[in-house]
């Protein structure tokens, strides 16, 4: 059987597929009841075509070249074009309860964004996935260079329980164990902890260069959202999480461009309030340690306990975020981490004798002017031009 030209026989028996298919559905395909049982089919099955346009799960990928033979029951095949190169070994376990079973391995892999406007037609209440192995030695979804990936999953009545996810790249790891059910409502069900080994290149890598310098940090959660694992979008996202960072410094970005990292590192504070805080956060404020539990709910984030400390300042504050409208409503506390700044100030008001008292008490009681006085401020209103209110 050949696609586009003049079949030919071949050179042994079976079943020989040569040729170019404009479009695959794989959806489409998949939904048809199978009519043939393996005992009626060939013993050698050769497939060698190229695949104009590949549809699966609502992503298109193009110009695929695949090679497949079979070897008794089982298939091996080799996939190739610009943006994808693998192999793929599928192994079917014959009757149920024994599941199939679907091995691959890419050296490259580049998933593309979803089409729009599409939806995509949840499998029938008789669709029974395999087991899944998967491997990635460089995957990229959409723009973004994710690193290595690792994918074990096996079926259960309701979809699918990935037992691991993991995405290993120099700047970060991410392991989420997961399940995903796609009948009716496709939904995933996850518990994720991601470990960012430097926070600055990790953002350079998805698209924020130059807002922070370096740090680590730690997130812990579990969340839901609609669609499958790799489908996470924040309108539909809800969970719990934990957040810890360490040695990091907010660099001076516009609060608009840097979206959310503009409300957190507050450097847009000092043009709206008369105490001058530009040398804590205009210039991009330096952080020890932060630390917050935060409830996601479909775009809204909820805090009750972010806190911030640096060198310069501690910040703790509360409110909510509204991701999808990009605005704020929070209550801020900022305290100046007075320090040698307070013998500094004494020596040019007071004289050297003042300054040495005030160093002196510093030394000998343990820092009693270190958080000596707080400001209180209301954050409301857009990101890019926030609303600040002073506490009196």
């Amino acid at each position: 059987m050949n696609f586009g030209g003049t079949a030919q026989l071949p050179t042994s028996p079976g079943l020989w597929i040569t040729g170019h298919v404009p479009t695959l559905d794989f959806e489409g395909w998949n939904s048809q009841p199978s009519g043939a049982s393996p005992s009626v089919l060939p013993q050698k099955i050769d497939i060698n075509v190229t695949i104009g346009e590949f549809d699966l799960f609502q992503r298109q990928f193009s110009n695929i070249e695949l090679h497949a033979i079979n070897s008794g029951a089982n298939w091996q095949a080799d996939v190739s074009n610009s943006a994808l190169q693998g192999k793929i070994n599928w192994l079917p376990h014959g009757t149920p309860p024994s599941t199939d079973k679907l091995i691959a391995h890419f050296k490259t892999l580049s998933i593309p964004d979803a089409q729009p406007n599409t939806v995509a037609a949840p499998p029938t209440g008789a669709t029974v996935f395999p087991e899944l192995v998967l491997d990635v030695d460089d995957l990229l979804l959409g723009k973004r260079r994710l690193g290595k990936l690792k994918v074990r999953a096996t079926p259960v009545p309701s979809g699918l329980r990935f037992e691991q996810i993991m995405l290993d790249d120099s700047d970060s790891k991410l392991q989420m164990s997961a399940l995903w059910r796609p009948h009716t409502n496709p939904e995933t069900v996850a518990t994720i902890r991601l470990n960012i080994k430097n926070i600055g290149r990790f953002f350079d890598r998805f698209g924020h260069p130059g807002t922070i310098k370096d740090g680590t940090a730690i997130i812990d959660g579990q969340a839901d959202w609609n669609g499958t694992p790799v489908d996470i979008t924040l309108t539909s996202l809800a969970g719990n999480f934990t957040l810890t960072a360490e040695n990091g410094q907010f660099l001076k970005i516009d609060p608009g461009a840097a979206k959310l990292l503009g409300v957190l590192s507050l450097q847009a504070l000092p043009r709206h309030i008369g105490l001058d805080f530009s040398d804590i956060f205009s210039d991009g404020f330096a952080f020890e340690d932060i630390s917050a539990t935060m409830q996601l709910n479909r775009g809204i984030i909820y805090s009750t306990d972010f806190l911030m400390n640096g060198p310069a300042a501690s910040v703790q504050m509360n409110g909510t975020v509204d991701m999808n409208a990009q605005t704020q409503q929070l209550h801020a506390s900022i305290s100046p981490k007075l320090n040698g700044t307070v013998a500094l100030a004494s020596s040019l008001l007071g004289g050297p004798v003042v300054a040495l008292g005030v160093y002196a008490a510093q030394e000998l009681l343990k820092n009693p002017f270190g958080n000596a006085v707080s400001f209180d401020y209301n954050i409301t209103g857009p990101w890019a031009d926030p609303v600040v209110k002073k506490v009196e």
